[in-house]
């Protein structure tokens, strides 16, 4: 965390002119003051959490968010700190034998956390380079507080959509996890033709096995459904595959005529280099639903839950708070599985200890990052 940009924010008078930049409107110097302040303990909080031992780092870390998070529904709703809910917005519903991963959540109709998850949904975005080479950025809403009200998800499924957890997510668990990284590009040659490409560990070694993949690809994400497969080729010990923004329809776009094989295990369409100007486009509005990365380098895609696709910031709140949770009010349960003890009647829970620490790890590098880039617009690139 550069915690130099942090306290830049700091200053009432820097966040008032920050704040009229991003959106024209004056933020009075009583609410700066607030938003500094909040930034302040934020800051100070995540700072003690690097250096926190295991046993109470999520509670440090969390206690750093909601500082955070009020900041940011300060700095952009421009209300007073004395407006904001005073409770969190979440409850622990976790049943009372539930392993670390079985943590549970309840979202509530508010709290500081449907604030926040309101403050991020709608500046959610896809970003990306455009074909002068320009960062460019189109919105990507999340699911609103009002519409996931009520839902309850578990720790695991939080970590599960958090793209860079991804790879240890399934050595952990021995199952495929619900956010992947993608590579995005633009091409304006082609009319607003774009490109995904997805790389899966499954090696490509047939027609069979690039069916498997994208099965598997567009169950976890539906919004894929819509693109079209144009290459898949093995590389690297991995199988690499592009999809186009040409809609699909009802077209199967697997088909020995629709993708040949042009070597052995390398499939190539030839809508790859001559898109024709009369297939309809995705709108690039629709490309995506959910997707990451948008505040950070690397976009990626994020699988619904319950029907509603969750913001990655409201995802990592959620996991934070029920860290926080059980390090406060079940401190002997955290303490075990820290321990990494066996006991008679309790048997070991460290499976997911690392997923959990890398996972505190990532809020500590995308949180402040998405704080500086909301509220300093000389911060954000858009990529």
């Amino acid at each position: 965390m550069d915690t130099s940009q942090i306290r830049f924010l700091e200053s009432a008078e820097n966040i008032k002119a920050l704040v009229h930049q991003r959106t024209g409107r004056k933020l009075s110097t009583g609410r700066a003051r607030e938003v500094a302040a909040c930034l302040q303990q934020g800051r100070q909080f995540f700072e003690a959490s690097a250096t926190a031992p295991l046993e109470i780092r999520p509670l440090v870390e969390f206690y750093g968010l909601v500082g955070f998070a009020k900041a940011l529904v300060l700095g952009t709703k421009l209300t007073a700190l004395s407006t904001l809910a005073a409770s969190h917005g979440l409850r622990d519903v976790t049943p009372p034998d539930a392993r670390l991963t079985g943590l549970t959540a309840a979202i509530e109709a508010r709290g500081t956390f449907v604030e926040f998850n309101d403050a991020v949904a709608p500046i959610n975005r896809l970003s990306y380079i455009d074909g002068n080479t320009h960062p460019a950025r189109v919105p990507v809403p999340t699911a609103a507080s009002a519409d996931i009200a009520g839902l309850q998800i578990s720790l695991k499924e939080v970590l599960a959509r958090l793209a860079p957890l991804s790879k240890l997510y399934k050595y952990t668990f021995a199952e495929w996890p619900s956010a992947e990284s993608l590579d995005h590009l633009y091409f304006d040659q082609h009319r607003n033709y774009q490109s995904t490409r997805i790389v899966d560990p499954q090696i490509l070694d047939s027609r069979e096995a690039l069916s498997a993949i994208v099965r598997r690809w567009r169950e976890r994400f539906p919004y894929l459904n819509r693109w079209t497969i144009v290459e898949a080729t093995p590389a690297w010990g991995a199988s690499y595959i592009t999809l186009a923004s040409l809609e699909r329809s009802n077209v199967d776009d697997l088909a020995p005529e629709a993708l040949p094989e042009s070597e052995p295990n390398h499939f190539v369409s030839g809508l790859r280099d001559n898109p024709p100007v009369e297939r309809a486009r995705i709108p690039i509005g629709q490309l995506f639903a959910g997707i990451g990365g948008g505040y950070s380098s690397q976009t990626s895609a994020i699988a619904p839950f319950a029907g509603h696709y969750l913001s990655e910031y409201s995802l990592i709140y959620i996991g934070l708070f029920l860290l926080s949770s059980l390090v406060r009010y079940r401190p002997d349960a955290w303490s075990h599985a820290v321990s990494r003890s066996s006991l008679q009647d309790r048997p070991v829970d460290d499976q997911a200890l690392s997923l959990i620490q890398a996972f505190l790890d990532v809020a500590q590098a995308l949180i402040p990052s998405l704080i500086v880039k909301v509220l300093n617009p000389h911060e954000d690139s858009g990529t």
